[in-house]
């Protein structure tokens, strides 16, 4: 099979009505602030065989989607032995992960699934964090014997290889926050496409199409982040009154993103109407315009921040919308499909495509922490709420019914 990156051209309640309006036609906006999304890159009819509930998932994913090569792999027998690959704790979301992977591998070992200690192969700091130390923490795991791995991918090109190598020895590979191109990784990837439209297009609604945009991206070595950065482009391109004036990169630390939001609009003195950010970088952002005793304008807020609630409630006329979808939940579900998958209930497809709730004026005092404010770390995750749940994450199985633990 041939596997391609792409970049993109361009509550639950919410998401499921826009999913209602999209079609499968390849431009990509053809009005401001209405999505219409590509079809799905589906060579082999994968997506084509899903129910159609699911098929809504794909509209616009940009990468290409393949048979799974675990489709027939029969339950391996446990207790399993659990690996974790991820990025340095720099902020909310990757403390999330971090925090949610030890969790469940604690709940799991109770429950007799899993066994031993978890196995951690993440950076220490940002200086370490590369593709190269992630592949030799990667061959650490494979070394340990572990049975699946759970990775937030930095380099999926670079990954493939192992991946692939690693998976005709049995061993699971999970990658949410990135794609690796293998038929052997189970890519549960948000879809980079409807995670920026879902929240772009109230908003650009909100301002009737006018505006000065500053662009503030996370870390572009990160696929999800030229995907989304590319996708806001062309979707703003469909604006003819929307005026895209700077770039910036915050690396998805809001500390940084205060910085250097705060260095651009002290260089330059036009106006921003509106600042898209490619995920959990917004109070920083929104520090820096306060600061600077700026107006705040809306901040897309992909992977929702709890100090950004906060703010919200402290400040009722300013309206936002974002996505609930932190690292936590997206840990969570890839566990889950790790499991599911060593139970020998067979992955359907390499892309697990997932577009997450929405938080908005309507609902963001759902998601308030009593106490927080704009300074309060954190990504919100609503109770009990998961990204895939069951019921659902039940479509991309060819046997669902298989239980997690052997009786």
């Amino acid at each position: 099979m041939k596997h391609t990156i792409k970049l993109a051209a361009g509550g639950r309640a919410m998401t499921l009505g826009l999913i209602a309006a999209l079609t499968t036609s390849t431009v990509a906006f053809a009005e401001c602030g209405v999505p219409n999304p590509p079809a799905p890159l589906d060579p082999e009819g994968v997506v084509a065989a899903m129910p159609e509930e699911v098929q809504a998932f794909y509209a616009g994913y940009p990468n290409e989607v393949y048979p799974s090569g675990f489709a027939d792999m029969e339950r391996v027998e446990g207790p399993w032995k659990i690996g974790v690959s991820f990025g340095a704790n720099l902020n909310a979301f990757t403390a999330g992960i971090i925090r949610q992977a030890e969790e469940d591998f604690a709940k799991l070992k109770e429950e007799g699934v899993v066994t031993g200690e978890i196995q951690r192969a993440w950076s220490a700091d940002a200086a370490s964090q590369s593709p190269a130390n992630q592949i030799a923490g990667f061959q650490d795991l494979m070394r340990a014997g572990v049975n699946a791995i759970v990775i937030v991918p930095l380099s999926g090109e670079a990954l493939a290889p192992l991946v692939d190598q690693a998976g005709q020895q049995g061993i699971v590979t999970v990658a949410f926050g990135g794609y690796i191109p293998s038929d052997y990784a189970i890519n549960m990837y948000q879809n980079p496409y409807m995670n920026m439209a879902e929240v772009l297009s109230p908003i650009l609604k909100d301002l009737d199409g006018k505006g000065n945009a500053l662009m503030v991206r996370g870390l572009p070595i990160i696929p999800v982040d030229p995907q989304q950065y590319d996708a806001s482009l062309e979707m703003l391109a469909d604006c003819p009154d929307i005026n895209v004036v700077g770039t910036v990169e915050g690396g998805y630390v809001p500390a940084q993103a205060k910085t250097v939001v705060m260095q651009y609009l002290t260089a330059n003195s036009e106006d921003i109407d509106l600042v898209v950010q490619t995920n959990a970088m917004q109070p920083g952002i929104i520090s820096a315009f306060e600061q600077l005793g700026k107006s705040v304008p809306p901040v897309t807020a992909n992977v929702a921040q709890v100090g950004e609630m906060a703010y919200m409630k402290e400040n009722p006329d300013y309206r936002t919308w974002g996505t609930v979808m932190g690292g936590a939940n997206q840990t969570e579900a890839a566990m889950r499909i790790a499991l599911r998958t060593l139970a020998g209930q067979g992955p359907k497809a390499t892309e697990f495509a997932f577009i997450p709730p929405v938080v908005g004026p309507e609902n963001a005092a759902d998601y308030y922490v009593e106490a927080s404010t704009l300074n309060t770390d954190g990504e919100i995750n609503g109770e009990g709420q998961t990204i895939l749940p069951d019921d659902v994450l039940d479509a991309f199985f060819e046997r669902p019914d298989m239980p997690i633990k052997a009786e």
